[in-house]
Order: C-alpha cells, then structure tokens, then sequence
C-alpha cells in the first residue's frame, strides 16, 4: 500500500511534530508532501520510542521516494536526529553494499563450519546491537544486485530493525530491464510488505534553487537545508573550466599539487587507471578513462577512497555518448556527490551542452541537478 502526502489516513499535523519543529528551528515550512512524508516518519518514531505498537502490515519502516530534490534526504536526516539514541545507521547504498560484498566474501568461509549462512555473519558485523537503518538512495539496476538486496532485506526484516529507506524510484519501477523485472517482484513486494511508502513529490527540483531561498520561510527549506550537508557543500566548491581557460586551470592544479602533470598508473581495487596526474589526495584523470572502459561503482567508491579532489578532463556531450558511458558517468557523480569530493570538470562545452537532456529518465534527472550546482568559470 502506497500513502500519499494528502490521504486521510496521515492523521497527525507534522507541524506538531519534532520533524517539522526541526524545519521551524531551521526557518523554513515543509511542503505538502514533506509534510505527509514527516507524519510518516513521526509515526516510526513513536513505534521505535513504545508509544505505539508496530503493525502487522508496512510496520517496519518507511520508504519515501520522489524526484530529485524533494528533501528525501533532509527528512531522513531529521528523522535521524529525533530517534533519540544511537544504535542506528545512515548510509547511502552504494557503501552499504560495498561493505556487504565485502563482509559476504570474508564470512564465506566461517560459514562452511559456523552452521550459519555468510550473509548472517556478515550482517552481524555490520549490523551489530543497531535498531535502525537508514539507507539512502536506494536503486536497482541489475538483476544480480537485485538479488543481493532481497537476501539483504529479508536478513534486516528478520532481525526487527526499523528502516528508513530513501529512492529515486517508486517499488514497482526498480529494476526496470525488460527481460528482468519479473525475477525481482519478490524483492518488490517485500519493500511493499513491510515499508510504508511514501511520495514525496512536487513540481520542482528544490536542490537547484538557492540556498537562501529555502532559509527564509519558503517550501524549498529542506532541500535547501539539504544543501548544507557537507557532500553538497563539497559539491558545489566544484566548477566546470573551459579546456582553453588556463588562467582558471592552472591555479586549482598549483593548489592541489598536481602541476607537474606526466602520465602515470594509478591501483584502484584490482585495477590500473591511467592518470594525467596525482598528489596525495588529489588526482588529474581523463573522462575516458573513468567511463569509457568497464567500471562499476567498486571501483568510483575505492577511487574516492584515496583521492578526495578529482580534475576530469575531456567531459563530452553526454547526450552523444553511448548508454554504457552514460550509466557510468552516472554511477560515478553519484559517488563523487555522496562522499563530498570536490570536483572540477574541464571540457570544450559549456554546461548545457554537457548534460544529458535527451535521455530522459530519473537517474539522468539526479545527475543533472548534481552537475547543475558547479560553478561555471
């Protein structure tokens, strides 16, 4: 069952709840949606704090999904911050599932004489003594991750923890691929089963307004605050540079020590990636060689691992690109976004023309809002 943000069945004012008290301190009014996704929110907090028993049906947590720059993130995070201790976790996808393939393989073994399953022992690394989950961004775009994620759930569900879950995509659009959509309705109508979820939905993709526009009192407060986390703020200190503006080039290159330039081979996880250039924690790299040869988001997370500022030169046209190129690109802003690398792109187009509006689909959407916060020199 699906709630959406007006259905009478959200019966509490968010506004009297600590969720949108947290948006009152902050100076702003939740929107509509925000404030049927709160009263959701609030509803967990009560079942986790004992004020109200859990149901039988969508008691396990709440999945909010919605387009880019809704406040899914900001709402989560308040949420997170209302729980009142903690035994809980906030962790975007992308890592929960680097640090679950992880666990899987090195548990592997201990499993053959334990009596348990590796996914077991992985989860009681990870999860520990922790009550609530909070996962952000949540996706599915291969039938093997697919797979992988419903065990994961089933392990989470099993255990009693309280998620929260945050998405681009509603249940029933994950995995969209034609040929594989089918084999992941279970996983589906899992999430349906246990989450309550909800839209958060509105016309406009708030992230792209100003900060100061939310700060004042309007509907664009909680993505707006979303802005002052400190991945979006490492964000936005990235520019895009014309490839023949070597007076806005060359001085970010001197400050991250990556002037001397000379090609060289860098260790990502068990590959080599060809570089321009690189200092302890920075790295001058090509756009090919991130998304024209075969990379998965392993290999973005153990890149950003190391370097904390990129320089990617030779961006393209995206909407010219092959599709395989495209979910790179994709996967790899994702990364860059959500473990606050600052980044500057350099290429022979200007913003617009680099970002891919022919290609219409939410994770185009989310990368283009993202590369929409860089300033252009």
């Amino acid at each position: 069952m699906e709630l959406s943000a007006d259905q009478s069945i959200i019966t509490r004012p968010s506004q009297a709840g600590p969720i949108a008290g947290r948006a009152q301190l902050a100076g702003f009014t939740l929107t509509e949606a925000q404030s049927g996704a709160a009263s959701a929110l609030e509803r967990l907090l009560d079942v986790i704090g004992g004020a109200t028993p859990a149901s039988d049906e969508h008691g396990r947590g709440v999945y909010l999904w919605g387009e880019v720059g809704r406040g899914k993130s900001w709402l989560m995070d308040a949420f997170l911050a209302s729980v009142g201790h903690d035994r809980t976790w906030r962790i975007h996808y992308h890592d929960l599932f680097r640090h679950f393939h992880r666990a899987v393989y090195e548990g592997t073994p201990a499993a053959h004489t334990s009596g348990r399953t590796a996914v077991e022992l992985a989860l009681d690394e990870l999860i520990g003594n922790r009550v609530v989950l909070c996962i952000d961004e949540f996706s599915v775009n291969d039938i093997a991750d697919g797979m992988l994620s419903y065990r994961l759930f089933t392990e989470l569900f099993s255990r009693g923890l309280y998620l929260v879950v945050t998405s681009n995509y509603r249940p029933e659009q994950l995995l969209p691929h034609p040929v594989y959509h089918e084999m992941y309705l279970p996983g589906i109508e899992q999430l349906s089963r246990e989450l309550a979820v909800v839209e958060v939905g509105g016309a406009k993709d708030l992230r792209a307004m100003s900060p100061s526009a939310g700060s004042t009192g309007s509907a664009a407060g909680a993505s707006s605050a979303e802005a002052s986390h400190a991945s979006t703020q490492a964000f936005r200190r990235g520019r895009l540079v014309s490839a023949d503006s070597r007076g806005d080039l060359d001085p970010v290159l001197a400050a991250w020590g990556l002037s001397a330039g000379g090609a060289t081979s860098i260790s990502v996880g068990h590959y080599k990636l060809d570089a321009t250039a690189v200092s302890d924690d920075a790295l001058r790299i090509d756009f090919a060689a991130l998304c024209r040869t075969a990379r998965a988001t392993l290999d973005y997370l153990n890149l950003t691992d190391r370097y904390r500022r990129i320089v990617i030169d030779g961006v393209p046209r995206l909407s010219a690109e092959p599709e395989a190129v495209r979910r790179r690109w994709i996967k790899l802003i994702d990364v860059l976004y959500d473990r606050a690398v600052e980044v500057v792109l350099v290429s022979d187009h200007s913003l617009a023309e680099i970002l891919d509006t022919v290609h219409a689909n939410r994770d185009t959407a989310r990368t283009n809002s993202r590369l929409q916060l860089l300033r252009s020199r």
